[in-house]
C-alpha cells in the first residue's frame, strides 16, 4: 500500500496540461477528485469495454460531470479508477498522478 501526505496531485494527459486534481491523504482508501477538475474530451475505443467506462457514463448522466468538468467533489474507490475516468482511457493511477506545483 502506498502512503501519501496530504497534498493535491494533478493528472496530465496528452499535452501535459493538468486536467484533474486529486486530494490524497495519508492512509486514504478513497480518492476524491476535486470540483472543477476537467476530464478529457471523449474516450478511447478500448476504454468502452473497461469497468471504468460505466462509471464515467453515470457521472455524465447524473450531472456530477458537466461541460467537461466535475460539478462537485467525487470520491472514487481507487486511484486508477479516478485517473481512468478523468483521462478517458485506462491508466495506472500510481504512475500518472503528479504533485501539483
Amino acid at each position: 500500500v502506498r502512503v501519501w501526505d496530504i497534498e493535491t496531485k494533478g493528472l496530465t494527459v496528452d499535452n501535459d496540461e493538468i486536467i484533474g486534481n486529486l486530494l490524497l491523504r495519508t492512509g486514504d482508501k478513497e480518492f476524491p477528485v476535486r470540483l472543477g477538475s476537467q476530464i478529457a474530451n471523449g474516450t478511447t475505443e478500448s476504454f468502452k469495454s473497461s469497468a471504468y467506462f460505466p462509471v464515467r457514463e453515470a457521472l455524465l448522466k447524473d450531472g456530477t460531470i458537466s461541460d467537461g468538468a466535475f460539478t462537485k467533489d467525487y470520491t472514487f474507490r481507487s486511484i486508477s479508477e479516478a485517473a481512468s475516468v478523468v483521462a478517458g482511457h485506462g491508466m495506472n493511477g500510481l504512475n500518472c498522478w503528479k504533485a501539483a506545483d
